[in-house]
Parts: structure tokens; sequence; C-alpha cells
């Protein structure tokens, strides 16, 4: 072949190369071959949009295009798309990854990624050029679960938490998404009263406080009112977390019920000297006093014999002022039937009763105004009604009696049905005739009252009791916490 066509060949194929081959190291990068037959032809990816999410959380549907060497969607490609994290770590990128392109574009809609950071997918398909998203921050979701680091003191007297001062250490709350990242948002916990039997307590200070990098620290949180056992609540979002019982320190006093032709309530400390007064006003002749319970607003109810008929009233007693009968309801059962106590839900304000004669006996509730009654159910156990008496420091809440199969020990009762249960063991120990039966809000002890004999502890589990203590010759009583001084 002559150099000259040579020549010629040579520089016909350098300027062919320059022609069609610059600028393969762009985003536009195609096949040379096929773009030359076809300029509409898919070549590559494009992120059309990344939003930014929380953990966990859904994005708003992701967009992928098809493109073609001029950056144009190309309606007619329904390529296969996989979308993943071009850097995850320990993250989880979950959904549905691979999806057809509809119309040159591939819709995600319900992707997420359950760790925050900084992230970017990948978008990748068959015979295409892949695409990265510009960086993306994912950030930790709403609360879920909150967590007590640090919670009250435990329910002892000699750690009691100080009226009118921080409760000190400080309160730490912990709060996590559903995913268990820390929240870093601006989420907010408020701390609560969750359980208070006396219904005196009062919170102050600061009470809601922000979340910083996950936890809430409450160093100006101040209970105002109120002492004994109280059990705080933490809530943030649709987290809560319930500390154990703490103790605040206060004046508690017994309150007795004494009647006659003026019904009053007398006031003794029993802690820390664990002593009652001397019973004031005549209570023979009234042995079928049914006993003395607090309302959350803290009003007592009392339902004791009517003089001079057969039926029962209700007594609502101001705890101000011992000696006010507030309301006087005649209490709606057969004549000659009444119930041997009475106690109170404290979260409520529900009273039951307990009647123990009767073809009806078992367990009623009362209302405190109107007197009427409503029977739940019968226990089921041979002489039990001996005292009742709410417990409020368990998960699931039932009322103690006393009784059982020898009318001597302690049994449960299921405050929706009446159903008794006794405890085992505890009929060998417990050999009182209650009067009445309470559970102390200082301490959550169990006591029994016996009328002539006097005040004592009784062990929940065990049934055996203390020592009765002198001078507690009344016929119904119960704990209150109280800011008042000492009526003697």
């Amino acid at each position: 072949m002559p150099l000259t066509r040579v020549l010629r060949l040579l520089l016909i194929s350098f300027v062919a190369a320059c022609t069609f081959g610059c600028g393969n190291s762009s985003d536009n990068n195609f096949d040379l071959n096929q773009s030359f037959q076809n300029t509409d032809a898919p070549v590559r990816l494009a992120f059309l949009n990344v939003p930014q999410r929380a953990a966990g959380t859904t994005f708003v549907p992701i967009r992928v295009g098809i493109l073609d060497h001029t950056g144009q969607i190309v309606p007619t490609a329904n390529h296969a798309v996989t979308i993943s994290l071009a850097n995850p770590g320990g993250a989880t990128l979950s959904g549905t990854t691979t999806v057809n392109a509809v119309n040159g574009v591939a819709v995600f809609s319900d992707l997420s990624v359950d760790t925050p950071g900084d992230y970017n997918f990948t978008a990748t398909a068959d015979g295409l050029l892949s695409a990265q998203s510009q960086e993306f921050d994912i950030t930790a979701g709403a609360p879920a679960t909150i967590t007590f680091l640090q919670g009250p003191p435990p329910a002892d007297p000699m750690d009691a938490i100080v009226k009118g001062q921080p409760i000190s250490p400080a309160l730490r709350v912990e709060v996590r998404d559903p995913f268990g990242n820390l929240v870093t948002n601006d989420s907010t916990v408020t701390i609560a009263i969750a359980n208070d039997p006396t219904g005196q307590a009062r919170l102050g200070g600061t009470t809601q406080v922000p979340v910083s990098n996950g936890v809430a620290t409450f160093d100006n949180l101040i209970v105002e009112e109120g002492g004994g056992v109280l059990v705080l609540a933490a809530v943030s979002g649709q987290g809560l977390a319930v500390s154990d019982p703490t103790f605040v320190a206060g004046d508690l006093f017994l309150y007795a019920l004494t009647l006659g032709p003026n019904p009053a309530v007398v006031r003794g400390q029993v802690f820390p000297t664990q002593t009652m007064p001397s019973p004031v006003g005549a209570l023979a002749g009234y042995q079928d006093a049914a006993g003395l319970s607090p309302l959350p607003n803290g009003t007592l109810v009392a339902v004791a014999r009517n003089t001079g008929s057969n039926n029962f009233e209700v007594l609502t007693l101001s705890a101000g002022a011992p000696s006010t009968v507030l309301s006087n309801q005649v209490l709606s059962l057969p004549a000659g039937v009444g119930p041997s106590d009475i106690t109170v839900d404290p979260a409520t304000g529900t009273v039951y009763a307990y009647v123990v004669t009767g073809a009806t006996n078992g367990l009623y509730t009362i209302s405190p105004s109107t007197g009427t009654t409503t029977f739940v159910g019968a226990t089921g156990l041979p002489g039990t009604g001996q005292g009742i008496a709410w417990e409020p420091f368990v998960a699931e809440s039932f009322i103690f009696t006393g009784g059982g199969s020898t009318a001597n020990g302690l049994s449960t009762l299921d405050p929706a049905t009446g159903a008794g249960t006794e405890i085992p063991g505890t009929a060998a120990n417990t050999t009182a005739t209650l009067a009445d039966l309470f559970v102390n809000p200082f301490d959550t002890q169990l006591y029994g009252l016996q009328p002539g004999v006097g005040l004592f502890t009784i062990d929940k589990t065990t049934g055996v009791q203390g020592t009765p203590q002198a001078g507690s010759n009344v016929f119904a009583a119960f704990t209150f916490l109280s800011e008042e001084p000492m009526v003697p």
C-alpha cells in the first residue's frame, strides 16, 4: 500500500477518535457504539431527590432516574434499580431496595435507616452506570423508651426526701428511640406523681426539662406537699418509666374513728413513736363501726351504724376538721346487714366495703356521695372479711382481707370480681380477730387493729403479727399523712 494512503487512513482514525471519544471521564459516560446508533438510549442512573430523615422513619419516596447521554430521563426504560448504603457501618437499610422503573423513574417508597449518622445511597442497574447520592444525615427517632439512670432515694426513712429542698442526687432519665438510639432532638421529659396513697403530695421546682444527648437531668425537682411513700413517673413522647417507691419525710398520723352523738375522728402520731392516743368518745354500743378510709382529695369516708336503726350510714368526714360530718347517706343494704370494713383505691377513689352477714356477703363498692352499693362478688372462701385493705404498692393492685379457711389467716381479693385467694401459711400465724386492716403509706407495712388489744403489724407473706401497741382501743383506723399539728 502506498505510504500516502497509509498516512491518510491514520489521519482519519485520529480525527474520528477525537470526535467520538472525548468526554468519557464525565458523568455522561455511555457506550460509544450504542450512542452512535441511538442517541436517546439509557446510559446512567441519577438520584432525583434524597430527603433527610430520623432513624427508623420512612423516607419521603426516593426517586432514581434513568438518563440518556444528554441527562434526560428515558421514558421507555424499565430497568430493575437497586439501592444500598454506600457506607453502612453498622446501620441497616430496611424496606424494598429493588424496584422496576416506570417511565424511566424507579420510586422507593418505604426505605428507612435505623442508626443515626451520615450516609450516601448507591443506585445500581444492569447495563447502566451507577450513581451515588449526596450525603444525608440520619438523626435519632422520637422517644419510645425511657429509663431512670438515677431514680429517687429508696423508700427508707433514713434516706428520706426533704420537702421544700431539691431531690438529691438529681434524677436522671435516659431517652431512646424505638431502635435504641439516644434521642438528641428537641424532646422533653416530665416528672409526675404515679402513686400517692395519701392524695396529699405535690411536686414543685422544675418538673419538665429538655433532653441533652439522650439524658434529662432534674436538678431542681422539689416535693412541696405530702409525705410518706411516693412513686414517680417520667414521661416523654410515648415512653413511660416508673420509679421504685421513695419516701418523703413528713408528719405521719393515724386517724381513728369514734362514734357517738357527734361522730368524730381523732389523730395520733404513729411515727416515730408508734403510739396512739386514748380513744375519744363512747365506743361501747357501736360494735359495728365499719372502717375509715381516705379519698384521694383527703376527705375521710366512714361507714357506721346509724343510731336507732338497722341501716348503715356513709359518713364523709373532713380531715381538716375531724369532727365535722360533710354528708350522711343511708347505705342501701338489707336491715341488720352491714359491712365489716371499708377501703379505698387511692388512684380512682373507688370505695370498697366487705359485708360478712346475710345471703349476699362479699365485696361491694359504695358511692360516697349517695351511699348506693354495688355487689362485686363473693370470695369463695369461708371466714373472710375481718378487715380489708387496698394494697397499692404492687404492679397489679389487690385487696388484703383477714380470714381464710380458719377465719384467722390472710387472703387477697380481686377488686374486679371479689374472688379470694388465701395466702398459704398465714392462717397458722394470724390469730387476732380484726376490726380493721390497712396498708401504711409510710412504709407499705400491713397493720391490723383489734379492739381492746391494740394496733399491730402483720407480715404480708407469712401472717406473723407483731406485738400490739397499747392505747389503741378504737374500732376503725388508717394511716394518713398530714401537714397539720397533731390533735390530741
